[in-house]
């Protein structure tokens, strides 16, 4: 049971409130003694660290299993709040044995460090930083839903507080035009959970929910010292908070290369490797693109709609004349599959692991209104083609075949192809060779050693192999990688 206290119209920097006669005399009331009580009111930034768990979201060992873990020795965050700044110091291990994604198998300990401030996002790579405005709405999003974060919103924006019989509240506001933030304080006056949803190329708009316990004073500041948060259904952190510092000096400007950067432009680029068969490379995440007959077949469709456009437009440019009727999907982690949807409103045939079908038909199903893609605006009923242990694709001109790369742990629905007149095989995530002067690991990839067992199983004459990360390689590369 509820009662709504009221809706309030408020701005940032004002206090004015447009009220009826039943409301009280500041409907706010409930939040600002929140904000007192938390030390969020006169709270100008903060840092703190922790040590925990992070999950790698959309790379889980199967579909519908969780997201994998790693360690987390080393946690820094800091967030302005006057700015909408916020930097991430992360260092994790791996956990063995390695099952899923996410840049397993680790060498050693990982360092990420990312920011956010308004507009811009950026991550350090080494000392260089590289713009990611993809995910800036995402991390400005984030410190909305830290615990002074949240209630410092909810006197800024347009709000709703809905108190309960419990002693509990509900309030509710709108962030960045689209993202309604939902959060629960609790009796003590502490924030106990925020929800809100962020825009995935896989999961539509996928649910994000933080839930804070364990509230201790630091320096008169109120703060959890337990910090957990799920997306996608599934935990992508768990922390224990080791130490707070209210009114930290904080300074998160972003750089003049980040401030400066044009909007990102796909860059696509085409190598017939061999005739009819078109390695797609330009960026992270590779396609390739196989001709028959009268149609073509594209074994990937990475990252997201404007990827999976600039492909398109690509190939139709270079291969004119021909419809694209299959879409090769290796597997489901979020970075090969986040531009299939695009795919499927060309009209083109998703040929996935069996085991993919439901998931991507449950999360095809999702409502997409943070970002609404072709596929949505012009909707249709997706086609599969599913592969249980290998499937043959066709015609007088060409031979391909889908082949299940069973009990590689990267995956359990990891599929490659093999072209046997060619002698061309294409995977993802099995095998991704390094640069040529690289020595090999010390500790053989246990993902490339299964691949190297399969084709020795199989007795494949392998030539090149076309990995769907990295640079062309041959078979001669890949023995060197696993040491045999």
């Amino acid at each position: 049971m509820f009662r709504l206290t009221a809706v309030v119209a408020i701005t940032v920097g004002a206090l004015g409130v447009s009220s009826c006669t039943s409301a009280p005399a500041d409907p706010l009331a409930r939040v600002r003694r929140a904000a007192d009580v938390m030390g969020a009111t006169a709270l100008a930034s903060l840092r703190y660290e922790a040590t925990g768990s992070h999950f790698a979201l959309g790379q889980s060992p199967r579909p519908d299993a969780p997201w994998p873990r790693f360690d987390v020795p080393s946690l820094t965050v800091e967030i302005d709040y006057a700015s909408s700044a916020m930097s991430l110091d992360l260092t994790r291990t791996g956990v063995e044995p390695p099952r899923g994604g996410g840049g397993q198998p680790l060498a050693g300990p990982e360092r990420r460090v990312e920011f956010v401030s308004g507009a811009f996002a950026w991550a350090l790579h080494g000392d260089h930083p590289v713009p990611e405005p993809a995910v800036a709405a995402e991390r400005a999003v984030q410190i909305w839903m830290s615990p002074h974060g949240f209630l410092k919103g909810a006197l800024a924006h347009d709000t709703t507080v809905e108190e309960h019989d419990d002693g509990r509240a509900t309030v509710r506001y709108t962030v960045l035009g689209t993202h309604v933030l939902t959060g629960t304080i609790d009796a003590a006056d502490h924030v106990e959970r925020v929800d809100t949803t962020i825009a995935s190329p896989v999961l539509g708009d996928m649910p994000v929910v933080s839930v804070y316990d364990g509230y201790e004073t630091f320096a008169g500041v109120r703060m959890p010292t337990r910090i957990r948060q799920a997306m996608g259904g599934f935990p992508v952190w768990d922390l224990a908070v080791t130490g707070v510092t209210p009114q930290a000096a904080v300074s998160i400007v972003a750089p003049p290369d980040v401030a400066s950067a044009a909007p990102p432009v796909p860059l696509v680029e085409l190598d017939e490797v061999e005739e009819g068969v078109h390695y797609v490379t330009g960026g992270s995440h590779h396609s390739v693109v196989i001709e028959f007959g009268d149609h073509m077949a594209i074994v990937e469709a990475p990252l997201d709609e404007a990827r999976a456009e600039a492909v398109i437009a690509a190939v139709r440019a270079a291969i004119p004349g021909k419809a694209i009727r299959y879409v090769i999907n290796t597997h489901p982690h979020f970075d090969h599959a986040g531009g299939l949807r695009t795919f499927v409103a060309e009209g083109a045939i998703v040929v996935t692991h069996e085991i993919n079908r439901p998931f991507y038909e449950r999360a095809w199903a999702a409502p997409r209104t943070l970002a609404p893609d072709r596929l949505s605006e012009t909707p249709r009923a997706p086609e599969f083609i599913t592969v249980d242990d290998w499937h043959e694709f066709t015609d007088r001109r060409r031979l391909i075949e889908v082949h299940h790369l069973a009990g590689n742990a990267h995956h359990d629905g990891l599929l490659m192809v093999w072209m046997p007149r060619e002698r061309i095989l294409i995977q993802a995530d099995a095998y991704t060779p390094g640069p040529a002067a690289l020595a090999p690991p010390a500790r053989a990839n246990p993902f490339s050693v299964n691949l190297f067992e399969h084709i020795h199983r199989l007795a494949w004459p392998v030539d090149v192999i076309l990995p769907l990360h990295g640079h062309a390689a041959t078979y001669d590369d890949l023995v060197r990688a696993v040491g045999r």
